[in-house]
């Protein structure tokens, strides 16, 4: 049986989202990712997002509370997890785009991509 992965837009960490955030990309998703998950099994769908800290609105952001990038980036980076987690929402991860994780795979898809022309 295949494996599924499923995400949405990745919420800008600039501020808190408005509900229009959540029920335009990430509710869609979520609903899609527990369907699979009662049709395929919890083992076979995995559900990620993260919150994307790289650009223009997070860096006018944290220049605007007067914070260093990384510093707003983490403190609202919580308050959307927080925020997620009170909606119930059913990611498998929710993480960073600073991650050293995501720069890792990135660097990675460009190599290949790079490789193969």
């Amino acid at each position: 049986m295949s494996r599924i992965l499923i995400t949405s837009a990745l919420p800008y960490v600039n501020g808190i989202k408005h509900l229009g955030n959540l029920a335009g990309s990430m509710l869609p998703a979520d609903v899609y990712a527990r369907f699979q998950r009662a049709r395929r099994g919890r083992e076979n769908v995995l559900f990620i997002c993260a919150t994307d800290e790289h650009g223009t609105p997070a860096e006018l952001a944290a220049l605007d509370e007067g914070l260093p990038i990384a510093d707003y980036a983490a403190k609202y980076h919580e308050i959307q997890k927080g925020i997620y987690r009170g909606f119930r929402l059913s990611f498998d991860h929710f993480g960073r785009s600073s991650s050293p994780q995501n720069h890792a795979l990135t660097q990675e898809f460009a190599r290949t991509l790079w490789k193969n022309g």
